[in-house]
């Protein structure tokens, strides 16, 4: 082979060399480029997304002031919620209203000061106990001594030492709970035992428990001498037509027993806390926003977005 033979055999091969480099990198532009067009398209959906699940938020406040019975029930229109409503073929919202009044409200487990014990507290520890968990006097001692304003343990319960003693550690919160969540940092709310209670309990309330839409299990906690046949007897009542005042509730159940449920003058047929889950989808993309609303004054008390 000449030395020119050669020199041409070199050049052919570079050019080879170069055209696969730049198909290469042809490829990984556009490989790129459709990455970044994707993400792009997402971020757009979500973003839409968010906006419609904000919206959904509005909705469900909407329904809740339009609500003028005398009463609140699972019956009512804000209780039937908003299932995957299309908007046009790519949007969809979907609207969730839960009563919060109809459940236990932990934070009220400790009084203004943040140190004494309430009626609260009895009635978390008959809830488990009714709900069948594991050492429900463990469980309510764990829970008072994080709510509470002191680092000084009860009997049962768990402070600073044992939490900072965890891998990894942290501080015992002695403070309100903010969200239900929270319970899974207590000693002894496992997975389990917080799946248990969460259908049951709140961390913002109301001042009195509705009984349309109480648990039977908090109906049967709510008071010592409640008793088995008078909680049937409400849920029973109630699936029929609900309660358009606690008179019918006496009626039903007698003055002995009523005088029992409401020994401390809170109990009611009517709701101001709700908790709203709104869900927006775009395509792909989909948002989640939750509230807690407060009925009597028109407020959102806690707003989150997923």
């Amino acid at each position: 082979m000449t030395p020119l033979e050669n020199e041409r055999g070199m050049v052919l091969l570079l050019v080879l060399v170069v055209i696969a480099l730049l198909s290469a990198l042809l490829i990984e532009i556009a490989f790129s480029t459709q990455v970044d067009l994707r993400l792009t398209e997402t971020y757009r959906d979500s973003t839409r997304a968010y906006y419609l699940a904000k919206g959904g938020i509005q909705v469900g406040r909407m329904l809740l002031k339009e609500d003028n019975n005398s009463y609140d029930a699972n019956d009512e229109m804000w209780a039937q919620g908003i299932s995957n409503y299309p908007l046009d073929e790519r949007s969809v919202v979907s609207v969730e209203v839960k009563d919060l009044d109809g459940r236990l409200d932990l934070n009220r487990i400790v009084d203004s000061s943040g140190v004494n014990p309430t009626i609260y507290l009895e009635r978390f520890q008959r809830l488990l106990e009714e709900l069948g968990a594991d050492d429900p006097e463990g469980l309510s001692d764990a829970l008072f001594d994080w709510v509470d304003s002191n680092n000084q343990e009860e009997p049962h319960g768990a402070e600073e030492g044992y939490y900072l003693g965890l891998n990894p550690p942290y501080p015992a919160k002695n403070g309100a709970l903010d969200t239900i969540e929270e319970l899974r940092l207590v000693r002894g709310f496992t997975a389990e035992v917080f799946e248990l209670v969460a259908p049951h309990v709140t961390v913002r309330g109301g001042s009195r428990l509705n009984l349309n839409t109480a648990t039977p299990e908090v109906l049967l906690a709510w008071d010592v001498d409640m008793t088995a046949e008078a909680t049937e007897q409400i849920v029973e009542e109630r699936a029929g037509a609900p309660f358009a005042s606690t008179n019918a509730v006496q009626e039903l159940i007698g003055i002995d027993t009523y005088s029992a449920l409401n020994r401390n003058l809170d109990v009611g047929v009517t709701s101001s806390s709700y908790h709203i889950v709104s869900r927006g989808g775009v395509n792909e993309g989909g948002r989640r926003v939750e509230a807690v609303y407060s009925k009597s004054t028109d407020t959102i008390l806690y707003l989150k977005v997923n």
